[in-house]
């Protein structure tokens, strides 16, 4: 949040009445005028501590005075300021930039015209302050934000890691329960679908035999045969690949050949991915048609 953004983008006028005699209509503004003046422009939270007029230059004439004023400015904070820097736990975690009390110095450059008797017309020409960041507290709405660094940031920091703790070891025990299941030996106990029907060519419908090897780290190798449901000698073979997912719900298991069945009419792997689970069901999509292959363990 830039300083001067809160103060009009350096030339908002403001018509503003003379409230002390403590300047002549031949010196411009006063240090009690451009104080004020600046005090409509600060955010919520900021006040102007201190201003006091240091130079003055007449630009006008007689006729139609014009006075450019030089002060120095203290504005302070009325309250703690934040600044949004991510989300926890779902709500705005915000870390402190300015505590309430705190001050910053600065010059500001302004013009007065006459407007009327006793009030005059005060434009800011420039503005040389350190920017502010973040905004008051009171300007954060109910967002529920969280300060980075307090007691309740630590409490919830604190639960977060041990829930992802406990995540994590969810995790790593499904994959060493997956990678334990898979090796042996799978029959498929039912024929196979495509798009919730058994597949069947000529009354010939198709089954599943997996032999899988055990894993070595995630990956794991074994051979993956094709038959006819009805008659599980008549069958193609090829070897097979798996891969546990880093989840520890599935694996993906690809045949390295074609094993093209004639009494079937297609292919054992169909140059398709498959996943399979530990409960033994096998799915793979092809194109928009979904196979799936109920397994069971011998």
């Amino acid at each position: 949040m830039n300083f001067t953004r809160h103060i009009a983008a350096a030339l908002a006028i403001l018509s503003l009445s003379a409230l002390s005699a403590c300047s002549s209509p031949q010196e411009g503004a006063s240090d009690e005028q451009i104080s004020n003046a600046l005090a409509v422009e600060l955010a919520s939270g900021l006040e102007v501590r201190e201003l006091e007029v240091v130079a003055i230059e007449s630009l006008g004439t007689d006729d139609s005075p014009l006075f450019r004023t030089r002060s120095t400015a203290t504005v302070a904070y009325t309250e703690d300021f934040y600044r949004e820097i991510g989300t926890i736990d779902g709500r705005p975690l915000v870390e402190r930039v300015a505590s309430a009390g705190d001050t910053i110095s600065g010059t500001v450059i302004t013009t007065s015209t006459p407007q009327g008797d006793e009030n005059w017309r005060v434009r800011f020409e420039r503005l040389e302050f350190p920017p502010i960041a973040g905004q008051a507290a009171s300007q954060l709405g109910s967002s529920q934000y969280v300060v980075e660094g307090s007691d309740e940031y630590e409490a919830i920091s604190t639960r977060i890691a041990e829930e992802e703790a406990a995540a994590e070891a969810a995790r790593l025990q499904r994959v060493s329960d997956l990678t334990a299941a898979l090796a042996g030996r799978w029959v498929s106990s039912a024929p196979v679908t495509r798009e919730g029907a058994v597949y069947e060519h000529r009354g010939y419908q198709a089954g599943y035999e997996l032999n899988l090897e055990p894993a070595n780290g995630n990956t794991g190798t074994g051979t993956g045969s094709m038959y006819v449901y009805s008659q599980p000698d008549d069958s193609v073979s090829t070897g097979v690949g798996y891969t546990i997912d880093e989840s520890g719900e599935f694996a993906t298991l690809t045949f390295s050949g074609r094993a093209y069945h004639r009494q079937l009419r297609t292919n054992a792997g169909r140059g398709m991915q498959w996943r399979l689970t530990a409960d033994g069901r096998m799915t793979a999509q092809s194109g928009r048609e979904t196979w799936v292959a109920q397994l069971s363990k011998e």
